[in-house]
């Protein structure tokens, strides 16, 4: 029995030793998986910060042009 064991033990160890590169293969990947993923994270953040801004700028020219419309009517009905 305890010959058994042994072997079982002995295969066991043989196993673990076959799959530890293939396990530290997928521990690579899944790090590169997640930092491609955090990196994608931030783009998105900085593309909203970018159409936040832009939207914002848009607002501002809109209201600029439409105070100059307002002026040049203004000027135009008073001549």
């Amino acid at each position: 029995m305890a010959s058994e064991v042994r072997k079982l033990a002995d295969s066991s160890g043989e196993e673990a030793v076959k799959i530890l590169p293939h396990l530290n293969n997928m521990k690579d990947v899944l790090e590169t998986i997640t930092t491609n993923i955090n990196d994608a994270y931030k783009q998105v953040e900085q593309t909203n910060t970018l159409t936040g801004d832009a939207a914002l700028s848009v607002d501002e020219v809109s209201s600029l042009a439409a105070n100059l419309r307002e002026k040049a009517k203004d000027s135009f009905l008073s001549n």
